[in-house]
């Protein structure tokens, strides 16, 4: 059984491609377990474990923004460009079933090494930070999250959720846990989405075009189906992810003009390609 549950608020996640946690039925049970990936430096807090009520004002919150909210942390050296986080239900006989996925993917939280010292990166979650995620998303004291979601309900009765860290990359492209969910695919897929746009735009800028016509037309060659509830296949997420920098881009221009478009290319463009990598098994 599945069930669809919505929020009010605000914020499009750029670096979001989820199947969330809900508060319906089972996701009730007051029990939450983690298994994070502590000795690669993703360290997650849950409820009523040391160190999570504090963390949670240092965002502002003087509760929990939900049942279930948990805390990440970035206890590295390294910015994380992306991460993703899988939810599964305990029933009464032990097994555990998978309910949901969270992930977050930031190509611009990735170094460029042909501009190493370079300071515009935009980890998710910069070295030594932390984050609230409330309902399968980032939050804020002052901004909370707008989306659907959907989840899967199990058949069996449900004692407990565990909360399990699936992987993480940061910024040097390093990845770290066992990525059943592909996070490593949809951060890839996510890079060459925005790196296509950037491409095709600057060459087309370069032949003469100029930026609105262009966009409009990039705009007018993309599907036009409803994905938001599509399954996470890579074709998907590449129509995804390269509607959005056409939408962004687009929007940016018709703000503030053909020079600030200029600059977002710029902002987007990697010299060199960033390698990403896992290292070790797990």
């Amino acid at each position: 059984m599945k069930c669809l549950v919505g929020t009010a608020g605000t914020a499009f996640f750029l670096s979001l491609s989820a199947l969330v946690l809900s508060q319906c039925s089972f996701a009730q049970t007051k029990t939450m377990n983690k298994q994070d990936l502590a000795e690669h430096g993703f360290v997650m807090l849950v409820p009523g474990e040391a160190g999570f009520a504090e963390t949670l004002k240092d965002h502002g919150f003087s509760a929990p923004p939900s049942l279930k909210a948990l805390v990440v942390k970035n206890t590295s050296k390294k910015g994380i460009a992306a991460f993703g986080i899988q939810y599964l239900a305990i029933c009464a006989d032990s097994t555990e079933l998978a309910v949901n996925q969270v992930v977050y993917t930031a190509p611009q939280g990735l170094l460029d090494a042909g501009q190493p010292n370079t300071r515009d990166r935009e980890p998710i979650i910069e070295a030594g930070g932390s984050r609230v995620i409330s309902q399968g998303a980032i939050v804020s004291a002052t901004q909370s999250a707008v989306h659907a979601w959907l989840e899967m309900v199990p058949a069996c009765a449900v004692v407990g959720l565990t909360a399990k860290a699936d992987l993480v990359v940061y910024e040097d492209g390093r990845a770290y846990g066992p990525d059943n969910m592909n996070v490593l695919g949809q951060l890839e897929t996510h890079l060459a989405a925005q790196q296509d746009v950037v491409q095709e735009i600057s060459e087309r800028m370069a032949g003469g075009e100029g930026i609105a016509s262009l966009l409009a037309d990039i705009s007018a060659s993309l599907p036009n189906r409803d994905l938001h509830a599509a399954p996470i296949q890579e074709e998907t997420l590449y129509i995804k992810f390269r509607r959005h920098y056409v939408r962004l881009l687009t929007a940016e221009q018709r703000r503030s003009g053909d020079s600030a478009v200029v600059n977002k290319l710029k902002h987007f463009a990697f010299t060199v390609k960033p390698t990403i990598h896992r290292e070790g098994g797990n």
